[in-house]
């Protein structure tokens, strides 16, 4: 399971100081800034909820818990519309370096080398490492690997402190991850778990089709090696 790392913590905060000095000034960043820190010391925002149930959920509060705090404390400051703008960039940002630490430069033209069993471990292997997602259904062909998030403790908990605006941009930080860190790698995704649906479909191509390669990929429903 992955976790939150000090570089992590430190670089993510590091990043939402410069943002918040940038589209705030230095006066009203450090304020906010020393009013984030204060709340979280008094078990803000998840004061009032059960204690989390396991480690996944742990660990999911602590990453989206600043974020939550920035968005109250910036409505108050400069509106709703203009604070769901701020926090988005600093979520996204922040998720550019949660996924760099996670996830390797994916070459395809070697993942495909590899046997089956040896692709879905390392699939598994990498949708393990994220705290926040059950996933089951994962699946490996000949030109997409493929699987479904059953459960996101970001919608959940954005959900109960009363702001379900938040949770998709944790799912928009994933596309652009892609985009930018991932040039060999097609993301796709249909639905989400922050749109009220009922799971999140995750899907992965090569950018360009790979040669020798005997089919053009499957949907999750079609035939291919899997496990749940």
């Amino acid at each position: 399971m992955a976790s939150l790392s000090v570089s992590f913590q430190i670089r993510s905060a590091l990043l939402g100081l410069s943002i918040l000095r940038r589209r705030l000034g230095w006066g009203r960043m450090l304020g906010t800034a020393a009013n984030l820190t204060w709340r979280q010391m008094r078990g803000e925002p998840w004061r009032g909820l059960p204690k989390p149930e396991d480690d996944k959920e742990r660990l999911s509060r602590q990453q989206s818990g600043p974020a939550v705090l920035l968005y109250r404390a910036l409505c108050k400051q400069v509106g709703r519309e203009k604070a769901l703008e701020i926090t988005r960039e600093v979520v996204i940002d922040a998720t550019q370096i949660f996924l760099r630490e996670q996830i390797p430069v994916l070459d395809p033209d070697e993942l495909l080398r590899w046997e089956e069993p040896k692709r879905l471990a390392f699939l598994r292997g990498l949708t393990d490492r994220f705290f926040n997602a059950d996933t089951a259904n994962h699946r490996v062909g000949d030109n997409r690997v493929s699987f479904f998030v059953t459960r996101c403790r970001f919608p959940e908990l954005m959900l109960a402190v009363g702001h379900p605006e938040l949770a998709p941009l944790y799912c928009e930080g994933d596309g652009i991850f892609f985009e930018r860190e991932q040039p060999r790698v097609r993301f796709l995704r249909t639905r989400t778990l922050a749109a009220d649906q009922e799971s999140c479909d995750f899907s992965f191509e090569p950018v360009s089709p790979v040669a020798g390669s005997s089919t053009s990929g499957f949907s999750p429903g079609d035939k291919g090696s899997s496990t749940a």
